[in-house]
């Protein structure tokens, strides 16, 4: 008879693990043949683990056997992340937990009068309806569209609050005689059910808290955006400004007759026609359109870009990251540059280089106003912080992905914004 108990028990905390489960995404290929085998295979470990417990190490043996357990399983059968696999581990153990000690407790077969096939009825009908509401609310409200965004605070909080939560347990199981339910026991289960609200509102709070991040990302990424469009309509329009000057130039021209004043007028046209030396060729289609399209934004404010790259040796760097470094490195020396009254200082250098097995991209642009470093960053001089100041660290943490560093300083009143990065496949 205690070995079935024992089997029942196990049972039910395994069907607590597959309602924490269902919800879960990106799944593994063969996604049900890995449950049905990790299921048969967890719940005869379980078995084995419930019925050596007591001379293994007692309660807290069995607690983090069980534990790593489920931890394991949801790792076999899903794609999520460690941490979040631990975070929702935490829930698996405790919502069977609290559902026993209400049956244990507060009710107890004893207490309803109920014996032999009533009892095992009644046990199975609280169980079912308790497992079955429980996957039915909160293990679907909790991870976002499957998935379980979990940072080290709220793991750690999860996992302080499941140790409290086994330690109160403890003390109940310590409580536990035929005496009958007890004031110190309810007290004991209302500290526990305590612990489950906290971590359920842990959980709510930390997804409104990712909700509003990932708001202001979409906010942020709207004013690029906005940005983005003003300058290509300034180029398009510098464009067609250009084309519609030359139409006029091309047909003064022709009625021109004294060579002086056709000298002066293919002179204007030679002028109308430098907007095509900002075209750049470096070797790489990315950054030969990006700062092509710099460059034309770069005329109207009379700007001059100085590139000398060598264009092949960025054929390593994925474009999306190429575009995000190249793209916020000059439209910072842009922004700093047309502050300056004199024309002649308004000038950006881009350089693209390797030496050693190692790609150095070198901007350097004059400044008006030297900036102010918290840490090793510029501070952003603009009002809108919300919205600017992002793009020094985004260029960080893009050419960190190739285990490449970043160095930024000032000297002789220019800015300088080096990246060195280990060129990959050599």
């Amino acid at each position: 008879m205690e070995r079935l108990r024992i089997i029942g028990l196990v049972s039910f905390f395994w069907c607590s693990a597959i309602l924490y489960l269902l919800p879960l995404r990106p799944r593994r290929s063969g996604f049900v043949k890995r449950t049905v085998a990790g299921l048969l295979a967890g719940h005869a470990l379980g078995t084995c683990v419930m019925l050596a417990w007591r001379d293994l190490g007692g309660r807290t043996w069995l607690f983090l056997c069980s534990y790593l357990l489920i931890v394991a399983f949801l790792l076999w059968c899903t794609k999520i992340e460690l941490s979040a696999a631990f975070y929702c581990g935490v829930w698996i153990l405790l919502t069977p937990q609290i559902l026993l000690e209400f049956w244990w407790f507060v009710l107890r077969g004893e207490t309803l009068g109920l014996s032999g096939l009533g009892r095992c009825l009644a046990v199975v009908g609280f169980f079912s309806s308790g497992i079955l509401a429980v996957g039915l609310t909160i293990a679907r409200w909790m991870p976002e569209q499957g998935v379980y965004h979990v940072g080290p605070r709220q793991l750690s909080s999860a996992l302080l609050l499941l140790v409290i939560f086994e330690m109160l347990m403890q003390v109940l199981d310590a409580r536990l005689d035929d005496s009958g339910f007890t004031f110190e026991q309810l007290s004991i289960i209302f500290a526990q059910i305590y612990c489950l609200t906290i971590l359920y509102m842990q959980n709510e709070l930390f997804k409104k808290s990712a909700m509003r991040e990932e708001l202001r990302t979409l906010n942020l990424l709207r004013q690029q955006q906005a940005e983005q469009y003003a300058i290509s309509k300034e180029n398009v329009d510098l464009i067609n400004r250009k084309c519609h000057d030359l139409k006029h130039q091309i047909e003064a021209v022709r009625h021109v007759v004294g060579e002086e004043e056709r000298e002066e007028y293919l002179k204007e046209v030679e002028d109308s026609i430098q907007i095509y030396s900002a075209i750049v060729k470096t070797g790489n289609e990315v950054l030969d359109t990006l700062l092509t399209e710099k460059s034309l934004r770069c005329v109207k404010r009379d700007i001059s870009v100085n590139c000398v790259a060598d264009g092949k040796a960025l054929s390593f760097l994925d474009p999306i990251d190429l575009y995000t470094i190249f793209g916020n490195a000059i439209d910072n020396a842009v922004e700093s540059v047309e502050q300056l009254e004199q024309p002649e200082k308004r000038q950006i250098d881009v350089m693209v280089y390797t030496r050693q097995k190692f790609l150095i991209i070198h901007i350097v642009n004059p400044m008006a106003v030297m900036p102010q470093f918290v840490g090793d960053l510029p501070v952003t001089t603009k009002k809108d912080k919300d919205y600017h100041g992002y793009g020094l660290k985004s260029i960080r943490r893009t050419v960190k992905k190739y285990d490449g560093f970043v160095s930024v300083g000032t000297q002789d009143g220019c800015f300088s914004l080096k990246m060195l990065i280990p060129i990959q496949g050599i």
